[in-house]
């Protein structure tokens, strides 16, 4: 059944659907109410949450992910914004040959060098997260609703609620995901990795690397590294493996699709 999106106020996501099992730090478990049951060595688990911006009038696509679905951030040629107030990089798009005005799911990260209003996407669910600069204030309505830092939780709404930016010390980056509410549904979580981590997935995943270096990532006898912002899909549910020898911060978002094709080519 899909998650009804609350009208009345942005929501951080918890990690309730996260289980953390035999964690060397923790020592302790917590009950998994959510497809995503990670096996835990060496890292820890924070929250989550959603988001978005003024878009270009004109979007180039990253090259559709292969093999393990990688989306290599560097391949993704940016967009400039109709008000030349930033760029978008758009990492995923389903269905594939989707648009801004009929994608199920839309992945993407802005560099914001202005302040204003965000773009209204009706019947759309979103998670925002800073990535990279001083902070950023949303507003809704003009009243005040968060202040986002890279290490703040992250931000989920309803695309049709009148938000607001206001930088709070020059040039941000931010990572936003976004599903249409009739099609598809997604749950944000953020991840703490030093060591490694075996996630069991019910259903389509995304992993993005939001801070760090060199994640190497394993699923069905394939195997490859993630570099800072880039993106892995997994369309189908399965296993996987994730090591990293140092502290890195991960976004995890488990998909799921209304129809229940989480072929995620459809």
């Amino acid at each position: 059944m899909m998650a009804a999106m609350p009208a009345g106020r942005a929501q951080p996501i918890t990690t309730a659907g996260l289980h953390c099992v035999n964690s060397a730090r923790s020592g302790r478990c917590q009950p998994a109410r959510r497809p995503l049951r990670p096996t835990l060595r060496g890292g820890t688990l924070p929250a989550a949450a959603g988001g978005g911006r003024v878009l270009p009038s004109r979007l180039s696509l990253c090259p559709a992910p292969t093999l393990m679905h990688i989306v290599r951030f560097a391949a993704c040629p940016p967009s400039p914004w109709k008000n030349g107030g930033g760029i978008t990089r758009q990492l995923l798009i389903r269905p594939a040959a989707a648009n801004l005005d009929d994608f199920a799911l839309r992945v993407s990260v802005a560099d914001v060098d202005s302040d204003g209003p965000f773009s209204r996407f009706d019947g759309i669910d979103r998670t925002l997260t800073l990535l990279e600069g001083g902070g950023l204030q949303l507003q809704r309505d003009g009243a005040p609703l968060a202040t986002l830092q890279a290490d703040s939780p992250l931000l989920h709404f309803a695309g049709e609620w009148p938000i607001s930016s206001l930088r709070l010390a020059g040039k941000v980056r931010d990572f936003n995901i976004m599903t249409r509410r009739n099609q598809c549904h997604h749950r944000a979580e953020r991840l703490s990795l030093d060591g490694s981590l075996t996630l069991a997935h019910d259903g389509p995943l995304l992993l993005f690397v939001a801070q760090g270096d060199a994640v190497t990532v394993s699923s069905d006898g394939a195997s490859d590294t993630l570099q800072q912002f880039d993106l892995l899909w997994l369309e189908h549910a399965g296993t996987l493996q994730l090591h990293s020898d140092s502290a890195c911060q991960l976004l995890l978002a488990h998909v799921v699709f209304a129809d229940e094709r989480s072929d995620g080519n459809a």
